[in-house]
């Protein structure tokens, strides 16, 4: 009887080891498949804005699909080389530091982010790609020199909250001539080529800039504009709906992120100043009808365009018109 218990604890013991050789396996696959799914890439790509240039980081889990989106929505833009990284805990987040020691001299250069602080978080990136989330999180960087400052900046932003260390570097040089495109420090293979075309002109107005830059006052103010229209979102939905600038599906389920790429793709598709104006003022119009803070958002969204585009559509104007119009 001893010699048939001893047997049996033995037998068990085997199977206890089996097992937990085989639990040990599947955690281990299961660790490599999480690592390997957690990897995400980013980039910073350059355009010339007027008298700055702006530098704008952006990372998402699809490295293809934001090149995309960075040819059809930049196509003037070219970026800098791309890392890989991963995110050091789960549900964490990447913070760029603007404030790190630097081993080069940048006298006479500024470099102002647009947001403070500029964290992503992992949902944020995560999420770029999916339903009502085509736009990828990101952050563009002002940068201006002075005539007197060092010919060359070469600027150097860590990355923390990564599981390996990661620092980006802004490589600009002071201009000296009229604006031209810019162009990163990086390999001729690390450019987004896009073929040349003639930008369409109206008066003094350059449609495809003035595009733009209504485009990249939504995406600076996307953060505060999105918490101040989230507790409305119904009703803004409903308004924008009767105006056809978003279609049902996003009436039933409104977002602003859907909300605002609905008026920005319908923005892509103009090519004159007057259609300009006039579907701005009707986003416009249809926020301000809302009232309370939606109705000043819209008026600080309207006093930021002008600003950007320095006077050149007429949205106050245009909308004096329009209200006089319906009466």
């Amino acid at each position: 009887m001893r010699t048939r218990n001893s047997s049996s604890s033995g037998g068990n013991n085997v199977l206890l080891q089996q097992h937990q050789l085989e639990e040990s396996a599947s955690t281990g696959n299961r660790s490599k498949n999480f690592l390997k799914a957690e990897t995400y890439a980013g980039l910073v790509y350059y355009e010339e804005i007027g008298v700055e240039d702006q530098v704008t980081f952006t990372a998402a889990k699809n490295l293809n699909a934001l090149l995309e989106f960075i040819k059809k929505e930049h196509s003037l833009a070219r970026r800098g080389p791309h890392k890989y990284f991963r995110i050091a805990s789960p549900d964490g987040y990447i913070e760029l530091k603007f404030d790190a020691e630097q081993d080069e001299p940048f006298t006479g250069w500024t470099i102002k982010p647009h947001m403070k602080p500029v964290k992503f978080h992992q949902d944020e990136i995560d999420n770029f790609g999916d339903k009502n989330y085509s736009l990828p999180p990101s952050c563009p960087i002002s940068i201006y020199s002075s005539p007197d400052a060092v010919p060359t900046l070469h600027y150097s932003v860590p990355v923390e909250g990564v599981a390996d260390p990661v620092t980006l570097y802004i490589h600009r040089s002071r201009r000296t001539t009229q604006p031209t495109a810019a162009a990163p420090s990086s390999s001729g293979s690390d450019e987004i080529k896009s073929v040349p075309t003639k930008r369409r002109r109206e008066g003094d107005l350059d449609i495809k800039a003035a595009k733009q830059k209504i485009k990249q006052v939504m995406i600076e103010n996307h953060t505060d504009f999105a918490g101040l229209l989230q507790f409305s979102l119904v009703h803004v939905a409903s308004k924008l709906f009767e105006i056809h600038i978003i279609p049902q599906e996003v009436q039933k389920s409104p977002t602003y992120d859907a909300i605002s790429t609905c008026f920005l793709s319908i923005l892509n598709l103009l090519d004159s100043k007057s259609d300009l104006e006039k579907h701005c003022v009707k986003y416009l119009e249809a926020l301000s009808s809302v009232g309370g803070p939606i109705e000043f958002a819209a008026n600080l969204l309207r006093e930021k365009w002008t600003t950007a585009l320095e006077g050149a559509l007429e949205f106050e104007q245009s909308v004096k018109r329009v209200r006089a119009n319906d009466k």
